[in-house]
């Protein structure tokens, strides 16, 4: 055998792909797949990505209509709410309260700024300009969101829309769910405490004044409790809370309270190992990478989009919905994942050593998916997700659960 060229390997042929059903119908015209047969009975286990692509994309794809998973999530989560989160209702409570002009602080403004007297010509005309101005513009923002109702009851500022490119992969050797929490340390006591202590502003008076250093150590020593050596103590800096230490043989009891800040948003790591057994294979990973790193990238704004002014600005790449199915449904044993971006993709095409397959009839020449195709790649992708996960939305994953909140209790039928 060839070491470098492995000319005893032959594609076998492959004239058409598994006809199984492994996706909806609207996705199966553009759907790629590693193995070609996933989704057969001893591959019944895989995941999707479906790709929503950017509003504003110059690379259009073929769209489904269907809501991203952020979104749906975000419409329940409205539900739940009583719709307090409605951005429509939201944003025009806003240019509501904002468009209630308060012309008596406005008045008094002008008549401070040029130097007008109460009742002016002048003063009456900037008025009435002012209020004109002001009753355009919030006019016409109320009447843009009202013409768009619709869209932003949906997505809310959401920019993606879900498109027929897809793909499916089969599940992946690690498939680890992490959630963390983020938690600040407050502390109460030190200075703080300190600063409570009596007797502070005096001996801070001390400290200060002019008296010499060893008297206002005498006075310390007259005056010590543990409040007051540790003021003079911060005040000394390292040193002094070091003298503190030795003299009361004890330290300052830092009282830490843990505050919450915020909660982070998981990542997901999966790593994919591609053999091709077949050119049809073979053609379809390179269509998987290619696809892959094609959404994962930006893309500048063209002049003839509005606001693109000569590439200044950016679209932003795709987003993906991940979802894991078994036997052509999706699987509930497997907590859903939202909306993601792609962060990293990581392409080895030599994970072991860099091997090529040699077809015979391609006549050395190099071919896509043909002759020159590395025997193996390995693949990895790297997601954050976009959705905080909260309560709610841990509570929407278990079927049959025997917890419920009050506004479950209350109105059952959203979340059926």
């Amino acid at each position: 055998m060839a070491l470098f060229t492995l000319t005893d390997i032959r594609f076998t042929s492959d004239k058409s792909r598994s006809a199984n059903k492994i996706v909806d119908n609207k996705y199966r015209i553009n759907t790629l797949r590693y193995p070609i047969d996933l989704g057969e009975v001893d591959k019944g286990h895989y995941m999707i990505l479906h790709i929503n692509e950017q509003k504003r994309t110059q690379f259009p794809g073929s769209t489904t209509g269907d809501e991203t998973t952020a979104v749906q999530n975000r419409l329940g989560l409205n539900r739940f709410n009583g719709g307090a989160s409605d951005f429509v209702s939201v944003t025009q409570g806003a240019i509501t309260a904002a468009s209630q002009l308060d012309l008596s602080v406005v008045s008094e403004n002008i008549q401070k700024k040029f130097n007008l007297s109460a009742g002016s010509p002048e003063l009456q005309r900037l008025l009435q300009k002012t209020q004109d101005t002001f009753s355009g513009s919030f006019s016409g923002a109320a009447e843009f969101i009202a013409d768009n109702a619709g869209t932003y009851a949906k997505t809310g500022l959401r920019t993606t829309k879900r498109t027929t490119d897809t793909i499916a992969l089969y599940m992946p050797d690690t498939l680890a769910f992490s959630q963390s929490q983020n938690f600040a340390g407050l502390e109460l006591g030190g200075g703080l405490a300190a600063t409570l202590g009596a007797g502070f502003s005096g001996i801070q008076n001390i400290a200060n004044s002019d008296a010499s250093n060893t008297e206002k150590a005498n006075y310390a020593l007259k005056n010590a409790t543990p409040f007051v050596l540790n003021a003079l103590a911060n005040m000394a800096g390292q040193a002094g809370r070091a003298v503190f230490a030795g003299l009361t043989g004890t330290t300052v009891n830092p009282m830490m309270e843990v505050i919450y800040s915020a909660p982070e948003f998981r990542t997901f790591r999966f790593d994919f190992m591609f053999y091709p057994r077949s050119r049809v294979e073979a053609k379809e990973v390179q269509n998987i990478i290619h696809r892959i790193r094609f959404h994962q990238a930006p893309e500048v704004l063209g002049n003839s989009s509005a606001g693109g002014l000569g590439g200044y600005f950016l679209v932003p790449p795709s987003e993906f919905d991940i979802k894991f199915f078994y036997n052509g449904a999706e699987n509930p044993n497997i907590p859903p994942i939202s909306t993601c971006v792609l962060q990293t993709v990581d392409v080895d095409y030599a994970p072991s050593g860099f091997a090529a397959y040699e077809v015979l009839e391609d006549g050395g020449a190099p071919k896509i998916g043909s002759t020159g195709m590395p025997v193996g790649i390995r693949l990895g992708l790297v997601f954050k997700e976009t959705q905080i996960i909260t309560k709610y939305d841990v509570n929407r994953e278990v079927n049959g659960r025997d917890f419920f909140s009050a506004a479950e209790n209350k109105n059952n039928e959203l979340f059926t």
